[in-house]
């Protein structure tokens, strides 16, 4: 049964990804019917695009990186002070995750 979800899941995202690359295909297409110098505007603004896409990424990254590094520190400062164990929450969770895999397989 779980074979058969994950075929359909993968059979699903593959025709995704074609008509998404057909989307793109005729895209490519219409550009290359358009002039030069409308082909560079296209092309500058399309690099534009991606650059302030990547940078915003970046920076969202950098700020979920540095919660996660604090929060890492407070962990990490309440487990040497003996308040917390951060190996009994370990077992806990794979316990936990044992018990949840073990229902579904």
């Amino acid at each position: 049964m779980l074979y058969k979800a994950l075929a359909t899941i993968v059979t699903y995202n593959l025709t995704i990804i074609d008509d998404v690359l057909a989307y793109v295909n005729s895209g490519f297409s219409w550009i290359e019917t358009q002039a030069t110098w409308m082909q560079l505007v296209i092309y500058a603004v399309a690099i534009i695009f991606i650059l302030v896409g990547l940078f915003t990424f970046l920076k969202k990254f950098i700020k979920a990186f540095l919660v996660i590094a604090i929060l890492g520190g407070i962990v990490y400062v309440l487990d040497m002070q003996g308040i917390i164990s951060i190996q009994g929450i370990i077992d806990q969770v794979t316990g936990l995750l044992g018990v949840i895999f073990k229902t579904i397989l």
